[in-house]
């Protein structure tokens, strides 16, 4: 597939194109296609998620497949064995699993109860890096595993026996505090919080450790199972976990996605009325104001609802169907993104105290380095989002569960909005 449209990566299984790059195709769902493209050297390939809207379909040529496909093997060859290398020379310890965990995510690996596994890393805290007797590497909940006494099970058992002690207790339960997005939503009501001149937080900020945070740290998104109680979680089955952690994905990605809502209202909109007219904002913007609006309802209603169930959440469908029709307001704002986008460009170009003040922007840590047609493009790649993770909530909520209904029905919301907004982008 050819891109025919920049595309900026959202999140880390993203990948980002640019006009003119050509990437091969490996999977397909629904508007997300995965794929991967050559590195500017050549020798090995980026991998990711990019939406079908970005780009077309072509012919390549198989011969530079081929080519490709075996530097890229070669690569990952090498890769994988200076991987395994270095993980060999650095294990801290061994552990036994508790608790079966199905991996949810590429990085994390499925244990059973009994198993031992080498402990390579542990200073995520809650997720720990771990092998298994076959050499597959990957992250398992902390909570699901204890850590060997080697010295303590030498003098009772031999290395073939595999006896162990008893198990430690589960950790208590710890006090569960909502993530602060650097917004008071619904604090004045005399003024929206989005409108304020509140700050943002910058990714990678830090926190007190009583505070479950959902920045862009270095150690990436927080998985459901770090938040919930250990002791609740031990009596949920792992079909329940799947869904919860599919649950929490969705609120999750809200979260960082009215971050960054506010982030283009606080740090472009608002102060670019010095270098362009009203009217000049309301075509580069659009209706970006409303759509802030409506995600933080949407929102502040997940995040009561997450609280008040510390994180076992049964009634996510009703929520998003009673907001669907609020959703419509998004084909106006994609409907209008290609004339933006020219719009924002011959600007650009026009006028450098502007050009100067974005590059400016781009510097700022809490733009992440990327620039303001990164941002613009946010609403765009949401919106395909809820039909994406919906899907996955409802791959885990079996027939007759009493929330299969709600979510298909609000599955076939969000695919109504998509389609909407899909032909308002390309009217």
């Amino acid at each position: 597939a050819k891109c025919v449209f920049d595309f900026s990566a959202g999140r880390e299984d993203d990948l980002s194109l640019a006009v003119g790059d050509v990437a091969d195709v490996e999977r397909e769902d629904g508007d997300w296609l995965m794929g991967s493209v050559l590195t500017a050297d050549g020798g090995s390939r980026r991998r990711g998620w990019f939406p079908r809207a970005f780009v077309e379909k072509i012919n390549a040529n198989r011969e530079a497949e081929e080519a490709a496909a075996a530097a890229a093997a070669a690569a990952a060859a090498e890769a994988a064995a200076e991987a395994a290398a270095e993980m060999a020379a650095r294990i801290v310890g061994v552990a036994e699993a508790v608790f079966d965990y199905d991996a949810a995510r590429a990085d994390e690996l499925t244990v059973a109860p009994g198993d031992r596994l080498d402990v390579l890393d542990t200073a995520m805290e809650q997720w720990w890096k771990v092998r298994n007797a076959r050499g597959d590497v990957g992250l398992v909940p902390a909570v699901y595993l204890r850590m060997l006494d080697q010295d303590a099970s030498a003098s009772t058992t031999t290395a073939s026996t595999g006896l162990l002690g008893p198990p430690p207790l589960l950790p208590p339960k710890k006090q569960k505090t909502m993530p602060d997005l650097g917004m008071d939503r619904f604090a004045s009501t005399s003024m929206p919080a989005w409108k304020s001149s509140q700050s943002l937080d910058a990714p990678g900020m830090s926190r007190s450790s009583s505070q479950r945070a959902y920045s862009s740290s270095s150690e990436g998104p927080q998985h459901w199972v770090s938040v919930v109680d250990p002791n609740r979680l031990a009596v949920l089955s792992i079909e329940e976990r799947k869904r919860q952690e599919a649950i929490f994905e969705l609120i999750q990605t809200e979260q960082y996605y009215v971050r960054d809502l506010q982030l283009i209202v606080q740090v472009f909109y608002e102060p670019m009325s010095q270098f362009l007219a009203q009217a000049d904002l309301e075509t580069i913007f659009s209706n970006i104001e409303t759509l802030l609006l409506t995600n933080s309802i949407i929102l502040s209603d997940w995040e009561a609802v997450q609280a008040e169930s510390e994180f076992v959440v049964t009634n996510i469908g009703q929520i998003f169907l009673r907001h669907a029709k609020e959703l419509d307001c998004y084909a106006t704002y994609c409907g209008n993104q290609l004339t933006a986008s020219k719009f924002l460009q011959k600007r650009r170009q026009e006028l450098e105290r502007l050009q100067d003040f974005l590059k400016n922007c781009q510097r700022d840590p809490r733009c992440r380095s990327l620039d303001i047609s990164s941002f613009l493009l946010r609403p765009m790649q949401h919106i395909t989002r809820y039909t994406l993770i919906l899907k996955q909530i409802l791959h885990y909520t079996p027939q007759g569960h009493p929330e299969r209904d709600d979510i298909e029905r609000a599955l076939a919301a969000a695919d109504g909005v998509a389609d909407k907004v899909n032909r308002a982008a390309l009217a």
